[in-house]
């Protein structure tokens, strides 16, 4: 017996592959319009070679303008929120005149970019030649990382560790003195209020400056000196109290007599100049028999 609904296998391969759906699925409704396709899944960009060669160019345009003293292209290159960065600037413009054919070459370079953030790990070498009265050719190195990202379409340098091949020649040393070098103990009369004085020419118009006092019972205190004059900064009065015990953080430099007691005065230099990285200065105050 023949099925009047049947149709015929030659009909359907002939149907194009829209109809042959309807017809296959009873419930589809006849001219409805094909359900929507799932919106495809765009690829997070990935970077490339490309973009690693772009940030390395970026730094090596960095090191060619301070070869050259070109503070215009150091600024392109240096984003303007990096920690330190006027003072970088400064430091910058102030070894171009202390410093000639300086030469900076990177070595063992390993770069990691990705879209918007780059991490270049380099080893450096520098020689330069200081103008001094015995002026001799200068070779320093190091290995230091930089912390790129792309800022308007440019790589700029936002950050950087390790040691740093644009350390500042420029820059003095600062230097801590204290009224008194001892104090006697036990005496529990005998306790001074002190005045701490630090001098640091590469930050005068600042205003203030801190210095921090610990001592070998564990004794931990910070104290603001005020600029007096450009670059000079007191604060006469540090009190002491030797008498027994300690109370970090409240304001008085304290411990307990009986023993002899060194505290440390410490300022944190961030340019001593002479290439140096940041550095602590000390000064030491014994109490105590």
């Amino acid at each position: 017996m023949k099925h009047r609904h049947a149709i015929p296998l030659a009909v359907l391969l002939a149907l194009p592959a829209r109809a042959a759906d309807n017809l296959a699925d009873p419930g589809a409704r006849v001219g409805a319009p094909p359900p929507a396709a799932p919106a495809a899944t765009v690829p997070a960009p990935v970077a490339d070679l490309a973009e690693a060669q772009q940030a390395r160019a970026a730094l090596e345009e960095l090191l060619r303008a301070y070869e050259t003293g070109n503070l215009a292209v150091i600024q392109s290159r240096l984003s303007p929120s990096m920690i330190g960065y006027q003072r970088f600037i400064d430091g910058l413009g102030r070894d171009s005149h202390l410093m000639k054919q300086i030469r900076v070459h990177l070595h063992d370079t390993q770069v990691m970019a990705g879209p918007d953030v780059a991490v270049i790990q380099t080893g450096w070498e520098k020689r330069y030649l200081p103008l001094t009265a015995m002026a001799t050719p200068q070779l320093l190195s190091g290995r230091g990382m930089f912390l790129l990202h792309r800022d308007q379409g440019n790589w700029r340098i936002a950050a950087m560790a390790g040691d740093n091949p644009f350390a500042s020649l420029s820059g003095v040393m600062g230097q801590i003195s204290l009224s008194q070098a001892s104090i006697p103990g036990p005496c529990p009369v005998c306790n001074p209020v002190l005045t701490v004085t630090l001098v640091d020419p590469d930050i005068a118009g600042q205003g203030s400056a801190t210095v921090e006092v610990v001592s070998s019972q564990g004794e931990r205190e910070t104290f603001t000196l005020t600029e007096t004059t450009p670059g000079r900064f007191i604060n006469a009065a540090v009190p002491f109290d030797i008498a027994g015990g300690f109370v970090p953080g409240n304001g008085v430099v304290e411990g307990t007599a009986g023993s002899l007691i060194l505290f440390t005065f410490r300022y944190l230099d961030r340019t001593p100049g002479g290439n140096r990285p940041p550095s602590l200065v000390v000064k030491q105050l014994r109490a105590g028999p």
